[in-house]
């Protein structure tokens, strides 16, 4: 991780990024760091996210699954396998 989470003297937190050499987060709570991080992951989850509905709306979904790609007609065949009716 290129960050580093640090105690201040104050008891309070901050976050220091190897990537910038600078501070992120001064004097924040327990809560605000951990809010940090949550916000930080939910925004590249969601990015994340949306470059996979593109590439699958553009027909490259397989550039994400790989090998693993299953199409919907796929899926379907497989849960038949398995006695699922979906």
């Amino acid at each position: 991780m290129s960050h580093q989470i640090i105690r201040q003297p104050n008891g309070l937190f901050c976050v220091w990024s190897t990537i910038v050499d600078d501070l992120l987060l001064v004097d924040a709570t327990e809560q605000e760091v951990i809010t940090y991080y949550v916000e930080r992951a939910k925004k590249d989850e969601e990015k994340r996210i949306k470059e996979i509905l593109s590439a699958i709306k553009r027909g490259e979904q397989k550039q994400y699954y790989y090998q693993f790609t299953m199409t919907y007609d796929d899926i379907k065949k497989e849960l038949k396998r398995k006695g699922v009716n979906k």
